[in-house]
């Protein structure tokens, strides 16, 4: 019986500290899209919306009816690869133009952001863009298409008056500290 001590003891530890750090890990870049409150009052990004257009030459595609999907990574962030699989599930049949951005070009274009990664749905009409979501692309640690916003907000199924500023959901995200 002495001799099964040593052995069911380190298996214990091994078990606990594995769990611990899995728990760590899985959970360190969870929390809330816009901690600091950034999108608090914010009820539009119009210099973005105005800026996009010029900036990219939209002004063709911007006199039809489409969307402009803005992705906004910041390298070395963990739940990229989330977002990205993401994007690959639910974002592939989608019609609209597509760019992608890191958070110095989005902040070029007074583009808000608290964390990443972020998507910016904007409706491109009459040589406007009218935002009309930003946020994370799903709730949840992992960013699970299941868990998803964009299929609601690409499917005109959202009756809101203004745009969704999503900042309060908990998602996988790494926050952007702005100096």
């Amino acid at each position: 019986m002495n001799k099964l001590k040593l052995p069911l003891a380190v298996f214990v530890i091994w078990v606990v500290a594995s769990s611990v750090y899995l728990y760590v890990w899985a959970f360190t870049d969870y929390g809330y899209f816009d901690e600091q409150n950034q999108w608090l009052g914010l009820t539009e990004m119009a210099p973005a919306q105005t800026k996009l257009l010029t900036y990219f030459d939209l002004s063709e595609v911007a006199s039809v009816n489409q969307r402009l999907l803005v992705h906004i990574r910041e390298t070395g962030c963990r739940c990229n690869a989330y977002a990205d699989q993401h994007a690959d599930d639910l974002l592939a049949d989608v019609q609209g133009q597509q760019i992608t951005l890191t958070v110095a070009e989005a902040n070029a274009l007074n583009i808000s952001v608290p964390a990443t990664p972020m998507v910016a749905v904007f409706q491109l009409k009459e040589s406007t863009a009218k935002l009309i979501y930003a946020g994370p692309y799903a709730s949840g640690p992992f960013c699970s298409a299941d868990d998803s916003f964009l299929p609601a907000v690409l499917g005109g199924g959202l009756d809101i008056s203004g745009p969704w500023l999503n900042g309060g959901v908990k998602a996988c995200r790494c926050v952007v500290t702005n100096e």
